[in-house]
């Protein structure tokens, strides 16, 4: 029987967790549903035509308890990079991997984060290596 992990993007479970960042491969063994996204935890994964992760989908409210700021910004930073920061509106950016985000946010009457979506701001599907980690 397979084990799954409870945390939000990872592969493999213990001491041997590996983060899925974006534009990282999708892994295979991961479930497909009938809508073409690859389920890791709690998270949504899609993947291009060239099996690379181009978007993910949190949905953050557990137990009827949604999350703050701060609490999402820690799983945006793991699935792009440590440096990311927030530009204006749905932007966000990466200095180190020089990357734009969209980071597109539900909210709760509360101001807490419900769910999030992130996705590569000015994605090129013609040219989507410029998006891909080597």
């Amino acid at each position: 029987m397979a084990v799954i992990c409870s945390f939000m993007v990872t592969t493999g479970c213990g001491q041997h967790k590996k983060i899925v960042r974006m534009g990282d491969k999708i892994d295979k063994s991961l479930d497909r549903d009938n809508y073409g996204f690859y389920t890791q935890g709690d998270a949504e994964l899609s993947a291009d035509d060239n099996g690379r992760v181009v978007s993910i989908k949190f949905p953050f409210k557990r137990d009827s308890v949604s999350v703050h700021d701060a609490t999402a910004m820690k799983a945006y930073k793991k699935v792009t990079n440590d440096d990311l920061n927030y530009v204006n509106g749905t932007t966000y950016h990466s200095d180190k991997l020089n990357r734009d985000y969209t980071i597109e946010e539900s909210r709760d009457s509360d101001g807490k984060i419900v769910s999030a979506s992130i996705f590569f701001k000015n994605f090129d599907p013609t040219n989507p290596e410029k998006f891909y980690n080597k």
